[in-house]
């Protein structure tokens, strides 16, 4: 991809995201063709190759696309003057939820990704895994560890708790299904909110397990 595809007027350039994320979404990257994303798209095929060097480069693109929507969403509705671990975890389980419920080709797109063999979504997940915890601390930024119990390595615990959300991902990644989508959510938020309480109570000192 180079800046030509960039500099695109707005509606051409989200034409081809979207074609792209639909065809990605549905097929899978080995299945996937360009030429069903140029014709979604409306643009000739020769033209894509103008802005992307090939199928790859073209599904990285959407990758990084998609997962910094949620990044972009995330940082933006941070609550500045939030200090408390859990509320901060919590808060962005919501905005998550509330990207997926509004964009159901997004978790469609990720579903496939996280089940997909090729070895370019294996290596860009790999990637996302290796970066995401300074994702989070970034996020996090200076939540109030004097809530933590004093008996406790707190960096263990939030180790433990990132370990627990890593692990709902994947298995809700392949529990979820597209024809359930609104309860399936549900439960799953559900089940975040469980996790959210059970570590709130284990690691917490007493006068802060309110919930």
């Amino acid at each position: 991809m180079n800046k030509t595809f960039e500099n695109l007027n707005k509606e051409k350039k989200q034409r081809i995201i979207n074609s792209a994320i639909e065809e990605f979404a549905n097929k899978g990257y080995k299945n996937a063709t360009i030429d069903n994303i140029v014709s979604k798209a409306d643009i000739s095929k020769g033209s894509i190759f103008q802005y992307f060097k090939n199928k790859e480069s073209l599904y990285i693109y959407i990758c990084d696309y998609q997962i910094n929507i949620i990044k972009d969403e995330i940082f933006n509705q941070k609550e500045i003057n939030e200090t408390d671990f859990f509320e901060l975890y919590r808060h962005a389980a919501h905005i998550k939820f509330e990207i997926l419920k509004k964009s159901p080709y997004i978790f469609k797109f990720f579903k496939n990704l996280y089940s997909d063999d090729s070895e370019v979504a294996k290596k860009w997940l790999n990637n996302i895994f290796q970066n995401k915890n300074q994702l989070m601390l970034n996020f996090m930024g200076d939540y109030d560890k004097t809530k933590f119990r004093d008996d406790i390595d707190i960096d263990m615990a939030v180790k433990a708790i990132e370990l627990t959300f890593d692990g709902l991902s994947m298995k809700w990644m392949e529990k979820l299904s597209y024809e359930n989508y609104e309860e399936d959510l549900k439960s799953l938020f559900d089940e975040v909110e469980d996790y959210i309480n059970f570590y709130q109570k284990l690691y917490y000192k007493g006068e802060n397990n309110v919930y």
